[in-house]
């Protein structure tokens, strides 16, 4: 599985791959998100659990269009 975080995405968005990942034992968590205006990301940091010993996380810098 392949996600990629790009400036196209809104906070229902996110939402929905926290749901799918979800579905599939997948724990996201946003720690931190920003937005510009529109509603459009700016920037992210989460952290993911794959629920069988596996652990991430990742942060971006302002993610530019």
């Amino acid at each position: 599985m392949s996600l990629k975080f790009t400036t196209d995405l809104t906070q229902t968005d996110l939402d929905k791959i926290q749901e799918d990942l979800k579905s599939l034992n997948i724990d996201l968590t946003y720690d931190e998100l920003t937005f510009e205006e529109e509603g459009k990301l700016k920037m992210i940091s989460a952290s993911i659990d794959y629920n069988g010993g596996h652990k991430a996380s990742f942060e971006s810098n302002e993610i530019i269009r």
